[in-house]
């Protein structure tokens, strides 16, 4: 078993804790309902291993959230950052045509 999946003390604590105060805070949904059954029948020498993977699949989820989304190209920026450094592209005449090298697959 690896280290971060080893049972420890803080971790069982820190899961029934989130337990115990989220049941008396409000009421579940039928799926939250079914997740906790499942829960309460995983034997408690594992449940640090389910803390692990909630815990750090809740980062993940945080982290997507946060991340930049890189815009798309657009066409031409190469030829706009071409002008902008004072170089010029120059896209030759039989650029579409088909490579001598694949014509036999054709």
């Amino acid at each position: 078993m690896s280290a971060a999946l080893k049972p420890d003390n803080q971790h069982k604590q820190n899961l029934k804790y989130t337990l115990n105060t989220s049941t008396i805070d409000k009421e579940y949904t039928m799926l939250e309902q079914q997740i906790i059954a499942e829960l309460k029948q995983i034997p408690e020498h594992k449940l640090a291993e389910i803390y692990d993977l909630i815990h750090y699949f809740r980062i993940g989820l945080a982290h997507e959230n946060q991340v930049k989304k890189i815009p798309d190209r657009q066409p031409g920026s190469l030829m706009r950052l071409g002008k902008s450094q004072n170089k010029t592209f120059s896209i030759p005449d039989d650029f579409n045509e088909p490579l001598n090298d694949l014509k036999e697959y054709m």
